[in-house]
């Protein structure tokens, strides 16, 4: 994020945060260690509300779905001429580049892996910024903190309504929070 409009964002938020009352909540996980510009950047991301293929880079799921059958495609017409790019290492000593062609493939798959992960989900950009500011307070306090992360979240604009209790039972359910919490 630019940082002129990191720093509005972030000024915005610290409004928001005043007139709501929610300054207090704030100011009560920064004392407990949370890191205030961490929370800051995390509450600007919980007020955005992009679908996966926005905080993916496409402007929208077919951009998504047709770069993932290119991607397809490509991976495997590296995979038909792998054979043909392995001979060339043995000329890696003198064109030093040539040395990453035998790992283009798994390259490939992994970025279609992680593609095809966010593809189909229907979380928001605020709604994985929520777990990674939840997770952020439960790292760095030990503690969920509920009342203070629902309140800052509920001075965002159409969070008015947003409560302990449902935050409560929000974080009980994700599974990305509570494994953060509890690590394996």
């Amino acid at each position: 994020m630019n940082r002129l409009v990191q720093e509005a964002s972030s000024w915005r938020i610290e409004q928001l945060l005043k007139s709501n009352g929610a300054d207090l909540h704030f100011a009560r996980l920064i004392e407990q260690g949370c890191d205030r510009n961490h929370l800051m950047l995390l509450l600007t991301m919980v007020d955005r509300d992009d679908l996966p293929p926005r905080w993916l880079g496409f402007r929208s799921r077919s951009e998504l779905k047709s770069a993932m059958r290119k991607l397809e495609s490509t991976a495997e017409a590296v995979r038909v001429i792998q054979p043909n790019i392995t001979g060339f290492r043995s000329l890696s000593g003198e064109w030093p580049w040539l040395a990453m062609f035998p790992v283009l493939p798994a390259l490939l798959h992994s970025y279609h892996t992680f593609i095809e992960l966010f593809a189909n989900s229907e979380e928001s950009h605020s709604d994985v910024a929520r777990e990674l500011l939840v997770a952020h307070v439960v790292e760095r306090t030990g503690l969920p903190f509920d009342r203070e992360v629902a309140g800052i979240i509920a001075a965002l604009p159409g969070r008015a309504g947003y409560s302990i209790e449902a935050h409560s039972k929000w974080r009980s359910r994700s599974r990305f929070v509570n494994r953060c919490a509890r690590p394996e």
